[in-house]
């Protein structure tokens, strides 16, 4: 059995939605700050990673 390719944009978007999923289920409030800053920091790179591209397909 294949599994069709995920394009990273559908990769990127499904790991957001597993982070803020487990953001909104966290109850330890220091863990869920932490949850947040990690996911800041990943939209940051996913921001970075989208330029790179762009400037490469330029």
């Amino acid at each position: 059995m294949t599994f069709p390719q995920e394009t990273y944009a559908q990769w990127r978007d499904r790991l957001a939605a597993n982070r803020k999923a487990r953001i909104e289920a966290e109850v330890d409030p220091v863990e869920r700050e932490r949850l947040e800053v990690v996911d800041a920091a990943c939209g940051a790179v996913d921001q970075a990673v989208g330029l790179m591209m762009a400037v490469e397909a330029a």
